[in-house]
């Protein structure tokens, strides 16, 4: 209870909180959907939406609170959702063993987010998605498979990025339950995303096909890492960088090279998603390396994304600070990702000149992939860990 109160006075203090008119971004396109519908419009066939299926009920909750300006009633939404977030970390450090440090930094880094992140945290609907993913975790740990499953349909149906930690999820249960269980715990989540999704992809096959495809062929945004390598060449007089609008409404770097970098960085996402589950499979199976592993397969999208928007950094939290190893570096980590976050952010509109923001992004996503690399190397350990011989190491008196 403490620290939901915690996160409720953050979210009254922060940059775009409930008290500041910052940065409303995304939620004047949430309610421009919003109004379509209650005009009895369908997304995907009446208009265009680049958001999944899942994400329509967060859209249309604001329009429950009579009286109260539609942004302001978003906000009040994801603020829940947070104060919920930080109830199901509760429930994650009840399944794991407990520690001061552990207790610090899981519920400090949910108490201090919207006041480190800013804006992005209460205009735009990340922390539901995010809630969910650690609603599956939790279930996970709790030995309930097929709800674990039925919740990553549902997150995937909400926001794509839960999907990635599928193998993961996969393998914990393949390891601990057996191949019928697995079978079982998939067929959920199977189900579970195609209840949200099929209704849409019945009435606008051609609609909702075309969202994916804007998402799928989207080229090198500009905060990526692939782009902030780019903008830094631009600054050293290297490279010619030119933005153009892309679809669906961001920024984007234009020119065979930039194209070339976004379908590199995908590769190089697959390959660290890939890294990570072979570090997975060669560990010994456990509710400690499952943690680890959620955390380093969200990161690794995060990182190696040729699209990372500032919102994708609400992913982050609570698994990060919830994961063994180096917890003190990984969270500093995490904290400082979030602060030059929100200064890139604030200075915008130098950065899209090429102006000294260039280099908080550039700094912002090599600290992405510094979390990554620890968080790798922490699982990497687990698995050195077990296959030493026993008693190597230590010295036993004759």
């Amino acid at each position: 209870m403490a620290a939901a109160a915690a996160f409720l006075v953050s979210c009254a203090a922060a940059r775009g909180g409930f008290f500041s008119s910052a940065d409303p971004g995304d939620v004047l396109r949430y309610h421009e959907f919003a109004q379509l519908i209650r005009g009895h419009q369908l997304p995907y066939r009446d208009f265009y939406m680049e958001y999944p299926p899942g994400a329509i009920p967060w859209f249309l909750a604001p329009l429950l609170f009579g009286g109260v300006g539609y942004v302001t009633a978003f906000k009040i939404t994801i603020a829940v959702a947070g104060v919920a977030l930080t109830v199901v970390a509760g429930v994650l450090l009840s399944l794991l063993p407990r520690g001061t440090d552990r207790d610090l930094a899981v519920l400090g880094s949910l108490v201090v987010l919207p006041v480190a992140l800013g804006a992005v945290v209460l205009n735009r609907y990340d922390l539901w998605p995010t809630l969910v993913l650690a609603g599956a975790l939790a279930a996970l740990l709790a030995k309930r498979d097929r709800a674990a499953f039925a919740l990553l349909g549902i997150g995937t149906a909400i926001k794509i990025f839960p999907l990635v930690v599928v193998p993961i999820a996969a393998v914990h249960i393949w390891r601990r339950s057996g191949r019928e269980a697995l079978r079982r715990a998939v067929a959920w989540g199977v189900v579970a995303f195609a209840v949200v999704v099929l209704p849409f992809a019945a009435i606008a096959p051609g609609g909702l096909g075309y969202s994916v495809k804007t998402q799928v062929i989207r080229k090198l945004q500009l905060e990526s890492l692939g782009a902030s390598f780019l903008l830094a060449a631009d600054k050293l007089g290297v490279y010619a960088g030119s933005i153009v609008p892309g679809k669906p409404g961001s920024l984007d770097l234009s020119g065979g090279l930039p194209n070339a970098l976004g379908v590199l960085t995908t590769l190089v996402f697959l390959v660290a998603l890939g890294v990570t589950v072979l570090a997975y499979l060669r560990a010994p199976e456990s509710d400690e390396l499952l943690v680890l592993g959620f955390a380093a397969s969200v990161v690794a999208f995060v990182a190696f994304s040729k699209v990372v928007s500032p919102q994708f950094l609400v992913w982050l939290v609570p698994f990060v600070p919830l994961a063994r190893g180096r917890r003190l570096l990984t969270t500093g980590l995490l904290v400082g990702i979030f602060v030059l976050t929100q200064i890139e952010v604030v200075w915008e509109h130098p950065l899209r000149h090429f102006e000294w923001p260039v280099w908080v992004l550039l700094g912002r996503n090599l600290l992405l992939v510094a979390l990554f690399g620890t968080l790798l190397q922490a699982l990497r350990s687990e698995a050195r860990a077990s296959a030493r011989p026993r008693g190597a190491g230590t010295f036993t008196a004759p």
